[in-house]
């Protein structure tokens, strides 16, 4: 899940990283209630070298950068 900050920045000023990190919570809700429908597990991955991921995305990290990995996995039974 990445963000543009720009974008955020000229709709609702500085307080729109907030509502960025508000909706990345909210994506990651719904991700997880279609996981659930479909019997896949989420991997939430938090912990991660945020260069790196932006680098293998091809986001530039200043302007658009990752805010969250979500990993999909199948579960086992």
């Amino acid at each position: 899940i990445s963000g543009v900050f720009t974008r955020i920045r000229l709709q609702y000023g500085e307080r729109g990283y907030r509502y960025m990190l508000f909706e990345t919570g909210r994506v990651i809700e719904h991700m997880q209630a279609k996981a659930d429908a479909l019997q896949v597990s989420l991997q939430l991955m938090p912990d991660f070298f945020d260069d790196a991921a932006n680098a293998f995305l091809g986001l530039d990290g200043v302007e658009e950068s990752v805010l969250h990995l979500v990993g999909i996995r199948h579960k086992k039974d």
